[in-house]
């Protein structure tokens, strides 16, 4: 039965997402594990076995995942806590009747849910942005006009900010050269690889309410008329505060498309029109994608790939 069936290859990027470089509407050029111009299916890319899996929640786990919450608001901590309370529920109703389902059915369901409980929720996240993503890539920016849509795109954004393979690997490479002494480094380390989905539920949660609430807020769609296209990666929105991590405020810029991108400005230092006919502000975005992105770089054709393979290979992150 399909609802049994065990998700391994979890995915980081979204094959939707993908789509709007695949000019097939299947396969994408990117670069390979080896350095080198690839063209693949959107479907295998992106994507790592267990990457989402949740590890047993035990007591000290909690603690540490109060000492995250610990600076939130109280409507924050709120949720951050409901969904801690599901991930415990669920964990333990599987427990309760694993050796009925592997009698029965001859399923482990503890297993069954460490491995697809957030994915699938990362899943329905995806599900519910299509519509308006499908209005984006035409321009149509009127579908946020809704403040219910608004706030579950919002919460969408959140996540594609935090959910990737270079935050996770961001996260653990700071802990490992850290100054604390080795057994608080193993602790945290331990819970980083039990419990990632729990640090990026953390940080999109909080920025899909920063997203959604800040009315100084602007929202555009770029529409790219010139000969270069966009690019994007499997870090696929980045921030373009001219002050970087140390500014007070993130601009969110997000390619949907080979032709178009959303921003979502919020600093008052950096802006651009809407309508791009000057190919050094692709160039810039471009560049600001490759050099913020983690293992890959995704592109409408060969041509746009090779021409920011340079750009990429000198990114300033890379993780060991």
């Amino acid at each position: 039965m399909k609802q049994f069936q065990l998700k391994r290859k979890h995915h980081y990027v979204w094959a939707y997402y993908l789509k709007g470089w695949a000019e097939d509407e299947k396969n994408v050029w990117y670069i390979s594990k080896k350095g080198n111009p690839s063209f693949d299916s959107v479907r295998g890319i992106g994507c790592e076995k267990h990457f989402y899996k949740v590890g047993a929640v035990s007591k000290g786990d909690i603690e540490l995942m109060k000492l995250w919450l610990s600076g939130c608001s109280a409507e924050l901590r709120s949720l951050h806590l409901q969904l801690i309370d599901i991930v415990c529920w669920a964990q333990n109703k599987a427990k309760n009747l694993n050796d009925i389902a592997l009698s029965k059915l001859n399923v482990d369901l503890n297993e069954l849910i460490s491995n697809n409980l957030f994915e699938n929720y990362m899943s329905s996240q995806e599900n519910s942005a299509v519509d308006v993503m499908k209005k984006l890539r035409v321009g149509d920016l009127t579908c946020l006009d809704d403040k219910e849509e608004r706030w579950q795109f919002s919460y969408y954004m959140g996540y594609q900010f935090s959910r990737t393979k270079r935050m996770r690997d961001a996260l653990i490479y700071s802990v490992k050269i850290s100054p604390f002494d080795e057994s608080v480094k193993v602790r945290w380390l331990d819970f980083y690889s039990k419990h990632w989905w729990f640090v990026c539920s953390f940080i999109g949660t909080n920025l899909s309410k920063d997203i959604a609430l800040n009315e100084n807020r602007k929202i555009k769609i770029l529409t790219n008329h010139t000969d270069k296209s966009f690019i994007t990666s499997d870090q696929p929105v980045v921030n373009l505060n001219p002050d970087g991590k140390d500014g007070e405020n993130i601009d969110y810029y997000y390619p949907i498309s080979s032709d178009r991108a959303l921003l979502i400005l919020n600093s008052g230092l950096i802006d651009f029109c809407e309508s791009i006919t000057d190919a050094n502000d692709v160039d810039f975005l471009n560049k600001k994608i490759a050099s913020f992105a983690g293992d890959t770089i995704f592109a409408v054709n060969k041509e746009a790939l090779l021409a920011y393979k340079n750009e990429f290979n000198k990114r300033e992150y890379k993780f060991p």
